[in-house]
């Protein structure tokens, strides 16, 4: 029997990673992998050495809730892990000579990740860019 080679329809884009490469003579090609069979780890440095627009995109539909949580908890953890103060979005803590560091993390960095959060559930901010290009069909998931 002849396995289905990417997604079936809209509702199955969420499973799957389009891979999409451009080759030595400038044609640009394209394949689906089932996403549980993607190995992020061999794209992690392209994806950290480019910007957002030009690394990897997640293109779904759903889990926009699921992603800004997960994002919440590592900021999170990240920002109480720092030794110094820690960036998130655009604020960083600059007021040390009132409440050093090391104590101010413990309200600022849960503080001002939930605000990330909540913005990116509106679907704002750079947490909810970062993770959808919501698609209603395929041929402009590949577009």
């Amino acid at each position: 029997m002849f396995a289905a080679q990417g997604p079936t329809g809209p509702h199955d884009l969420a499973r799957y990673v389009l891979i999409i490469q451009e080759l030595p003579d400038g044609q640009v090609t394209h394949d689906w992998k089932p996403i549980k069979d993607f190995e992020l780890t061999k794209f992690q440095y392209t994806q950290n050495a480019m910007s957002t627009s030009r690394g990897i995109v997640r293109a779904c539909s759903t889990g926009l809730k699921e992603y800004c949580e997960g994002r919440r908890r590592q900021c999170e953890q990240d920002c109480l892990a720092s030794r110094g103060p820690f960036r998130i979005g655009h604020l960083i803590y600059q007021d040390v000579k009132t409440q050093p560091w090391r104590e101010a993390k413990k309200w600022w960095c849960p503080s001002q990740c939930l605000e990330q959060a909540v913005q990116c559930n509106k679907g704002r901010g750079s947490w909810a860019e970062e993770h959808v290009a919501e698609f209603h069909a395929i041929e402009p998931a590949v577009d």
